[in-house]
């Protein structure tokens, strides 16, 4: 998907299925025939010249849309393929209004075609931008979890899998609170404070695995927002510092002792 703009962005159209099965391009703008580099005086009796210049591989989808679209008189809304006659790859969008069935058994579209090949290929670097992001988050040497508004996980480390996860392997899709019942409230709290656009910090507070071994935890909650600016969900953010607290006592410990034989 390389190159310049197609000529014209878009173009409005009727689209016609004629009873025998036939199907035509009873009238266009010039967007249309620009953008699919067509003769209209050839689209109105066929649309193979069109049809053309759509990739074999996405004829099927295409084609079965339109039959559903005839078959229950609904509206038309598909994106596909065109290879316009220099080799250059766009994606179109067709939209149309709910088809009307004509006196001869024939069924006819209005609607618009647009070029929408610049949007496209932002939506795919945003699915990669994700994707790169989830491989990031899973990753990860810490326990972090992202959620949506309703708490339910959209991205999970493997070590917050392991150490929060209640014995499940797969929790995205999973709200929060199902999966561990049993919170303290003032996590839920910090929880809620985030979606409110708070951060809560706490540099180390005492928590009980199921096994019933004590860790020292230190946590975070930020909010996130979303492409409008609106707060989508939180970040927890959760480390085991319990090696390292046991390091810094008996560190202490040894200090006291050196002294202790010193005196």
């Amino acid at each position: 998907m390389t190159g310049t703009p197609s000529v014209a962005a878009w173009g409005i159209y009727t689209f016609r299925l004629e009873p025998d099965g036939r199907m035509r391009v009873p009238s266009a703008s010039a967007g249309l025939t620009d953008l699919f580099v067509v003769d209209l005086d050839v689209l109105r009796q066929d649309v193979a010249s069109m049809f053309a210049r759509v990739p074999a591989e996405d004829m099927p989808g295409m084609l079965a849309a339109v039959k559903e679209s005839a078959r229950t008189l609904s509206a038309f809304h598909h994106e596909f393929r065109i290879v316009q006659p220099d080799g250059r790859v766009r994606w179109v969008e067709a939209r149309t209004l709910a088809p009307e069935r004509t006196d001869d058994g024939g069924v006819l579209w209005q609607g618009v075609c647009q070029d929408v090949t610049d949007r496209h290929a932002a939506r795919s670097r945003l699915a990669a931008a994700h994707d790169l992001t989830r491989l990031v988050i899973s990753q990860a040497p810490i326990s972090i979890a992202i959620f949506d508004r309703e708490m339910r996980y959209l991205a999970v480390s493997k070590r917050w899998v392991s150490d929060y996860g209640g014995g499940l392997e797969d929790l995205v899709g999973r709200r929060h609170y199902d999966v561990a019942r049993d919170l303290p409230a003032h996590w839920r709290a910090a929880h809620q404070a985030g979606l409110e656009g708070h951060t809560t910090t706490v540099d180390e507070e005492a928590w009980q695995d199921a096994a019933g071994r004590t860790h020292w935890l230190r946590w975070a909650v930020h909010p996130w927002r979303g492409e409008d600016g609106a707060i989508a969900g939180i970040i927890v953010f959760a480390e085991d510092v319990t090696a390292r607290r046991d390091a810094e006592k008996a560190r202490r410990e040894s200090e006291e002792r050196l002294a202790a034989i010193i005196d």
